[in-house]
């Protein structure tokens, strides 16, 4: 990295808050929870004294870790791209090897996620972080955590590769001195803390949170009772029949090669965040959480090989969410991403085997109203009895030494996570609910992915689950024989047909879950012939479905990802280079079938006379004329015009639609887009939900908008990556430490998923020959320190589409 590329990081991390600071507080004085900032830049201690992370460095400071702890020799290499690749004959040492280099290029950001679920963000960061403390006290989640790490504590998988891990973290913190301390603790002021094991378990639960903690409940309830139920039934199926389902032609037998259980036939069938507040993404999951995998038989690839592809979709950050590596010992051989903080791979292959994951998209937390016998809320009806709300009070420390104390308050079954009198909070909560989550249940998802990290084949990926709980998630697996298998694995509320889309009001044992859905029942598949693709959409269709959930994705991702597959392998067999293009496919099915549908209504009025008068003039209507926008063909590249002017229009389309029939989005809950174009589709839908608006009048009345609206803003349409633009920000929200100059395309039903600030945050192939042969990609680089030049490296290979090769090692250490 030259000076200049140094100099302006630092001028982009440090001068809006050194000149807010000096301005209004003066360099000797602290502003909020950042340090003095005179110290920052003073010449014995401040942010000139900083030591980028470096691979040499990181290489002998293991070593020297590794003496000091009487551990055996690991090999550490790195490769072109900064991945380290670690080998030892000792497993022990294995894990302290990564628990160190991970704490070398990530502590600040394994040590603030950690905190998220722990309640604990406050202490780095300040009085700011509260609402997020409050919330995960109150939610329970940290005494969960504490009950998961003393389940992988007692267990002899995973005791021993946490506790070497943990220690590996705490070598390496105790080598930093102020030229090695990162910048995030200088800006703060602190140093990181000794790293206990039950941090692997917060960080899961972080993750648990992230891909299943939505609180649609209280929006849906609030939709329920605006609608009649006819409506309601029509816009909401708890029974969808839709194309694109992972397991097709459920119920059939075996066919093609392909063994189908019959487990998916065994199922029995408002909130909204605070203004400006800028916790708010900590607590709120992103409603896209999702991502693509699939898997391509053998008999359909060019080298004769299966294929497994994967890119998982989450918020973006840097550091980049997850830190590739390798590890290698005389009984594993194991590449992927790992999760800072965590032992192990949590997605990757082996010598001859490899696991992909999207998120199940389930159903798996519920939210109750109570009967409390006074305004005191200290005891609820249930089962004709009086029981006590059990209260404790837990205190949340701040940097300047004050603290806070939060009152946390739960039922036998779940906990009231806000309540009369609570401090306000960032999601504002109904006071007096009460919830079930299976993020609470004690589990240990560390011994899943340890047992993966050991697999040879695909039948070992389906053992290595019998045990996982949380988040439910679609695992495919694939094997160098050509075996294929999928699973939709995790524990499943069993709610005896109770709907569980709604807040339900609790008396007695039968309104909660009934236990679990027993796990033998979860939809399996496997095959040798058949490719297998999961996009978050549902495992099956029919009644059943509902057991699992109800606001599974549409199924655009899917379908495209299945007709790339079907129309390379119907010319030729697939290389895995195609695969690659595949992964960074840019169409959109959704807005390309509004688009289409209106099209199809340009020549009646009162449409026609929108886009002919003078109702939707400058340079947005004369675009609306030309034939780069009537035969567009759903391409969602960056210098996309078509893309832009189609996608406002259906957005705006969309706000008019729901925002009359049901209400504004932030307090009700809309049907998806699959939903509203099925909707245009059938006359009799339409006129159920709009029965005062035609639907040309509606696309007139949305033009007319989203052409005023792209007048004003723009002067034009401006091309995709300008609309929508691609910014990825740092993990504890300091400003100047993320970027903001990314040109990207794709969209949110697109294959490439990007929507501007979530996406695929991981994508990687891996073609199971003798060798394996993978590519990776993460939008960001290796290193956490915003001075390496590893830290942002591979942002523009990435918004291009472009995948690193893997540097797969053999074992040499028998």
């Amino acid at each position: 990295m030259n000076s200049k590329r140094k100099l302006l990081i630092l001028i982009q991390g440090l001068t809006s808050l050194i000149v807010l600071a000096a301005l209004c507080l003066g360099l000797g004085k602290s502003y909020e929870s950042l340090s003095p900032l005179g110290q920052l830049i003073a010449p014995s201690s401040g942010i000139w004294r900083q030591q980028p992370t470096t691979n040499v460095d990181v290489e002998h400071r293991l070593k020297s870790a590794l003496k000091d702890a009487g551990l055996a020799e690991v090999r550490l290499q790195f490769d072109e791209f900064g991945v380290p690749h670690l080998e030892s004959k000792n497993e022990e040492a294995l894990y302290f090897s990564q628990g160190f280099v991970t704490a070398y290029f990530r502590i600040w950001q394994m040590d603030f996620l950690s905190r998220i679920t722990a309640g604990r963000v406050a202490e780095l960061v300040g009085e700011k972080a509260l609402p997020v403390d409050r919330f995960f006290r109150r939610l329970r989640v940290p005494a969960a955590a504490r009950a998961s790490s003393e389940m992988m504590m007692n267990d002899p998988v995973t005791r021993g590769p946490i506790s070497a891990y943990a220690r590996g973290v705490n070598a390496r913190i105790g080598q930093i001195d102020i030229a090695s301390l990162p910048i995030e603790y200088r800006l703060f002021g602190l140093f990181p803390e000794p790293w206990a094991p039950e941090r692997a378990a917060y960080l899961l639960k972080y993750m648990t949170w992230e891909l299943t903690g939505y609180l649609y409940d209280f929006r849906m309830t609030a939709t329920k009772s605006k609608l009649s139920a006819e409506v309601f039934d029509l816009l909401f199926p708890l029974s969808p029949k839709r194309p694109g389902t992972i397991i097709r032609g459920a119920g059939d037998s075996e066919q093609d090669g392909m063994r189908k259980t019959v487990s998916h036939d065994l199922f029995q069938p408002a909130f909204k965040m605070a203004k400006a507040f800028p916790p708010a993404g900590l607590i709120n999951p992103a409603p896209s959480n999702g991502s693509n995998n699939w898997a391509i038989p053998a008999r359909m690839m060019s080298n004769g090989r299966a294929l497994l592809s994967n890119d998982l979709h989450l918020s973006y950050t840097l550091p980049a969410l997850w830190f590739p590596i390798q590890m290698t010992s005389p009984s594993m051989n194991v590449y992927g991403a790992s999760l800072p903080g965590a032992p192990g791979i949590v997605v990757g292959f082996t010598e001859s085997m490899g696991w992909a994951v999207t998120n199940g998209t389930d159903d798996v937390l519920d939210w109750y109203s109570l009967r409390f016998r006074d305004q005191k809320r200290q005891e609820y009806l249930f089962e004709e009895d009086w029981r006590p709300v059990v209260s404790t009070e837990e205190e949340i420390k701040l940097p300047d030494g004050r603290s806070e104390i939060v009152r946390t308050r739960e039922t036998h079954f779940g906990p009231i996570v806000f309540d009369e009198g609570d401090l306000p909070g960032v999601i504002e909560i109904p006071t007096g609910l009460a919830m079930q989550w299976t993020g609470l249940i004690p589990s240990n998802e560390v011994k899943t992915f340890l047992l993966l990290n050991r697999g040879t084949k695909a039948a070992d990926c389906l053992d290595a689950l019998k045990s996982y709980v949380a988040p439910g998630q679609n695992f495919v697996c694939a094997d160098r024989s050509g075996k294929i298998a999928y699973k939709h694995a995790g524990l499943f509320p069993d709610r005896r047909g109770r709907d569980g889309r709604v807040v339900t009001e609790v008396s007695h044992s039968g309104d909660l879950w009934q236990g679990y859905l027993a796990p033998d029942v979860n939809p399996v598949m496997e095959t040798t012939t058949e490719p297998i693709v999961t996009a978050n959409q549902p495992p099956f269709n029919g009644a059943k479905l509902s057991d699992l959930g109800w606001f599974f994705a549409t199924p655009y991702r899917a379908i495209q990802i299945r007709a790339l597959i079907d129309s390379k392998a119907k010319s030729s067999r697939i290389s895995p280079e195609e695969v690659i293009a595949m992964q960074s496919d840019k169409f959109n099915r959704s807005t390309l079938d509004f688009h289409r549908m209106a099209i199809s209504e340009f020549q009646h009025p009162p449409l026609k006379d929108v886009v002919n008068g003078d109702q939707c003039v400058g340079r947005v209507g004369d675009f609306l004329q030309t034939d780069d926008f009537k035969t567009w063909n759903g391409d969602h590249s960056a210098e996309s015009l078509a893309a832009t002017a189609a996608y406002d229009w259906f957005t705006t389309f969309e706000y008019q639609v729901w925002a009359t029939a049901i209400g504004e989005e932030e307090t009700v809950y809309w049907p998806n887009r699959w939903q509203l174009l099925d909707m245009t589709r059938d006359a009799a839908t339409w006129q159920a939900v709009s029965p005062q608006v035609t639907l040309n009048e509606r696309l007139a009345e949305a033009l007319k908008k989203s052409c005023a609206k792209l007048n004003d803003l723009y002067g034009s349409v401006p091309v995709w990556s300008r609309y929508q633009v691609t910014t990825i920000r740092h993990s504890g929200r300091l400003p100047g430490l993320g970027r903001t100059d990314i040109k990207a395309g794709g969209s949110g039903d697109s294959v490439f998923a990007n929507k501007g600030n979530h996406g695929p945050v991981w994508k990687m192939i891996v073609s199971f020959e003798d060798t394996p042969k993978a590519w990776n990609m993460i939008p960001g680089g290796q290193s956490g320190d915003p001075l390496s030049r590893d830290y942002d490296s591979a942002i523009a290979d990435w918004a291009e589409g472009k995948m690193n090769p893997v540097r797969f090692h053999k074992r040499t250490m028998q």
